[in-house]
């Protein structure tokens, strides 16, 4: 499963505002996450999340943000798989995401 999250490389220190949408923040080995749930499909009761992180390199802030490539049954595991997510992504040295609608070649 090691296509399970896609997202943009944007750095332009920019934040991300979600709205009024609920989100699960956590700080975590230097970097800022948010998550939050989103509905698969309008119709669904599938969830899925959309995550930004951001830190900061030699005092500029940088971002990531990418949505989790898979379905959850309820808005709270939708929150805590992007907060998983976004860990290991961390953890595994911030790979380079994928872009959205890329195919899955490498």
């Amino acid at each position: 499963m090691e296509e399970q999250y896609r997202g943009s490389e944007d750095q332009g220190g920019k934040n991300h505002p979600h709205g009024d949408r609920l989100t699960m923040d956590e700080d975590y080995k230097g970097h800022h996450i948010q998550s939050v749930p989103r509905h698969l499909l309008p119709d669904s009761n599938r969830w899925t999340a959309h995550v930004v992180i951001n830190w900061t390199v030699r005092s500029r802030e940088q971002f990531r943000e990418f949505d989790v490539k898979r379905g959850f049954a309820t808005e709270e595991d939708a929150e805590l798989g992007g907060l998983t997510f976004a860990k290991k992504w961390i953890d595994d040295g911030k790979p380079k995401l994928r872009e959205r609608g890329t195919g899955s070649g490498s």
